[in-house]
C-alpha cells in the first residue's frame, strides 16, 4: 500500500468523508479535510496528494476558491481535482471547470463511476508526469550539445586563427625580407 496513489478527499461533511474513503482506501492512501483551509494545508504537506477529491459546497471557503488557489500555487497546480457535489447544473459544471477541475462527478455518488474517473485522472496525470520529466530530461540533453558546440565552435575559431598567422608566416618566409621585417610581420600575425 505504500507505492498506492494518496488521494485527499474534501467535504464538511464527516459521514460523506467516510463513504468516500470507505469505498476508495481499498486501492489507495487516504488524507482528508473538512474544509478548504484544512485542505489548503494538507496539499502542500509531504508526500503530497496525486488527486484530490472536492466538494464544492463547504461553509468556510467553497471548492472554486479551493481549488482557484490550489491551481494558483506552484507547489499544488498539477494535482488533478475531480468536485464531488450536489451542483447538477451546467452552469456549475463549466465554473469547477474554469476553477482548474479535471473532471465533475454529481452526488449521489456512483462507485464505479468514482472509481473510474478516479483511475482515469491518475493514469492521465501519471502520464503527464512521465511526459513532463522526459521534456526535462531532453531539455538537460539539448542544453549539453549546445554546450559542447560552442566549445567546438571556440576550438574551431582559434585553429583556424592559428592556421592564417602560422599561412601568414610561412609567406613571410618566402619573401626577401630582412630579419626585423620578417620578424615584424610574424609577430603581427600571431
Amino acid at each position: 500500500m505504500r507505492d498506492a496513489e494518496l488521494l485527499l478527499i474534501v467535504d464538511d461533511n464527516v459521514d460523506n468523508l467516510k463513504v468516500l474513503s470507505g469505498l476508495l482506501k481499498r486501492e489507495y492512501r487516504i488524507r482528508a479535510a473538512t474544509g478548504g483551509r484544512e485542505a489548503l494545508r494538507l496539499a502542500e504537506d509531504e508526500p503530497m496528494p496525486d488527486l484530490i477529491l472536492l466538494d464544492i459546497m463547504m461553509p468556510e471557503m467553497d471548492g472554486y476558491t479551493v481549488c482557484e488557489r490550489l491551481k494558483s500555487d506552484p507547489r499544488t497546480r498539477e494535482i488533478p481535482v475531480i468536485f464531488l457535489t450536489a451542483k447538477t447544473q451546467a452552469e456549475d459544471e463549466a465554473r469547477g471547470f474554469r476553477a482548474g477541475a479535471v473532471d465533475y462527478v454529481t452526488k449521489p455518488i456512483n462507485p464505479p463511476v468514482l472509481w473510474a474517473r478516479v483511475k482515469a485522472q491518475l493514469a492521465l496525470a501519471a502520464q503527464l508526469r512521465r511526459a513532463r520529466q522526459e521534456l526535462d530530461e531532453a531539455g538537460h540533453r539539448i542544453a549539453r550539445v549546445t554546450d559542447e558546440r560552442d566549445r567546438i565552435e571556440i576550438r574551431r575559431r582559434r585553429l583556424h586563427d592559428q592556421q592564417r598567422a602560422l599561412l601568414a608566416i610561412a609567406r613571410a618566409a618566402l619573401l626577401d625580407l630582412s630579419l626585423d621585417k620578417y620578424l615584424e610581420i610574424a609577430l603581427e600575425a600571431l
